[in-house]
């Protein structure tokens, strides 16, 4: 019992670090152009991988390498967009879209495998959307919508397919190799895009304390976060894992305001609040499900 406990915290944890994320990448933002941030934070966090786990490289790589790409190339379009976005938008409205994800699987398999969604499914999606909605002033006539929330809405698209991806991984994949296969091509595809797309860094911005919010995304918000993730999981179900990172958004509200002052009228409320309600029912019925069996 204290083991499964442990890992609920463990995972609640982890959501409150991915919390931070959106506002600490905000503040990277101001020092480093999206390409060159996702380059230098994704190589620091394959190197801290590899590092802790190198003996499970030796087995089967290349088997594993053919099973991470296509992962790789997903999340590296998803993370493309995120950081642009929320480079755009407000890191709060960045963590509410990204998290719609979760809603958008069951849509992606009705369209790729005609597997229609349940009723808490369609549900959870029409409250999100009405989130969405809510989060964009559309309704009251003042909208506030922009390109980085257009951005951070179709990466959303990207972090869905990417859950499907996984889900259809093969038994031989061993998940620690993947997700760093994964970040490795994220910090290739940056730095190859960021040659041509981008101006170098400006170092005299690069100060200790970029450098050490860069290490804090690298390490705890990726490397360790993904690890311990897998690890609690063994205890937690996949349900009641998911209840608890839909709280994700809420913590990157909270960060967003105490780190970047950023305010929250109450359309951004009542979306958020509509979106995470979207989460939770889109997730119930898994849940319950978990609860019987156990």
């Amino acid at each position: 019992m204290f083991k499964y406990y442990l890992s609920v915290f463990t995972l609640l944890g982890i959501t409150v670090i991915w919390g931070m994320t959106f506002p600490l990448s905000k503040l990277a933002l101001e020092a480093l152009t999206p390409l060159y941030y996702l380059a230098i934070r994704y190589t620091l966090a394959t190197i801290i991988m590899v590092a802790l786990f190198f003996s499970r490289f030796k087995k089967g790589l290349k088997e594993q390498i053919k099973m991470g790409i296509p992962l790789g190339i997903t999340i590296f379009l998803a993370y493309f967009l995120q950081t642009l976005g929320v480079y755009r938008t407000t890191a709060s409205k960045t963590g509410f879209f990204t998290a719609i994800s979760v809603v958008l699987v069951p849509i992606i398999d009705f369209i790729q495998e005609k597997k229609k969604p349940d009723r808490l499914l369609s549900i959870g999606f029409v409250f999100a959307l009405l989130g969405v909605v809510l989060l964009t002033g559309i309704l009251g006539g003042n909208s506030n919508l922009n390109m980085g929330d257009l951005l951070v809405f179709l990466c959303a698209f990207g972090f869905a397919y990417h859950i499907i991806l996984v889900s259809r991984l093969e038994k031989e994949a061993d998940p620690y190799v993947i997700a760093t296969i994964q970040f490795a091509m994220v910090a290739l595809f940056s730095f190859l895009a960021a040659l041509f797309m981008e101006n170098p860094p400006d170092l005299n911005l690069l100060t200790g304390k970029v450098w050490l919010n860069i290490f804090f995304l690298s390490f705890f918000a990726t490397a360790f976060a993904y690890t311990a993730q897998i690890i609690a999981q063994r205890l937690v179900s996949s349900a009641e894992a998911a209840l608890i990172l839909t709280f994700e958004p809420v913590f990157s509200a909270v960060f967003s305001y105490f780190l970047l002052q950023e305010s929250q009228n109450m359309s951004t409320i009542f979306g958020g609040i509509f979106i995470v309600l979207g989460l939770i029912i889109s997730q119930f019925k898994d849940f319950k499900k978990a609860e019987q069996i156990e």
